[in-house]
């Protein structure tokens, strides 16, 4: 036992002489990778998506349209931060990459959804941005469900009906591992690794 332990010592002190002769060593060994390792936590502070900027493409200019846009800047993942008459300019802006997507409201969908007719609402997201997408076209579906929800139920008591079976088979989905939907969780876990990695391969491609 004191044997291993002199030649734990002895190699110990081999390598920080080696490393504080170094500065390279020396902060490849120890202050950079912590500093990286802290500034790759700070990205993922946040911890999930917020206030992530989208357009709508308002062409109906109706109340019900404006509800719509009203209920969408009111998500916590959403912020409308224009809103257009012509999809070129929403266009435009998700290319420049100003906002993730945009909603497009087409014209006489107050009318239509007032006579009893289907009508559809628009949504584009950037695919390129896969998480961010994914929470827009997210954000959009959860809106028009909720909005035609609560058309349906002024339908019903516009006829005297005062509970409807609008769903009479329901999931209820619970999340066993992450609820939060914290990408930082799967993401932290990879990138600190490898980055821990890189900077032992720089230290051992380094000649002594």
């Amino acid at each position: 036992m004191n044997l291993l332990v002199r030649i734990f010592w002895r190699t110990f002190h081999r390598e920080w002489r080696r490393i504080s002769a170094s500065r390279f060593l020396f902060w490849a060994s120890g202050p950079a990778p912590v500093l990286l390792f802290l500034l790759t936590s700070a990205v993922f502070q946040q911890e999930v998506m917020r206030e992530l900027p989208v357009a709508v493409v308002d062409q109906d200019q109706s109340a019900l349209s404006r509800q719509m846009v009203r209920l969408l800047d009111a998500t916590a993942s959403l912020r409308v931060a224009a809103v257009f008459a012509d999809p070129a300019d929403a266009e435009y802006l998700v290319r420049r990459g100003s906002i993730y997507g945009f909603m497009v409201i087409p014209r006489r969908l107050e009318s239509d959804v007032l006579r009893g007719e289907r009508a559809n609402v628009l949504g584009f997201y950037n695919a390129a941005f896969l998480s961010a997408s994914s929470v827009a076209n997210r954000e959009f579906r959860t809106v028009v469900a909720t909005l035609s929800y609560g058309i349906k139920l002024q339908r019903f008591a516009r006829h005297g009906v005062t509970a409807a079976p609008l769903e009479p088979i329901r999931v209820q989905s619970t999340a066993l591992f992450n609820p939060q939907l914290n990408y930082a969780y799967f993401l932290l876990v990879a990138v600190l690794p490898a980055l821990l990695q890189l900077f032992i391969a720089l230290v051992a491609w380094r000649k002594p």
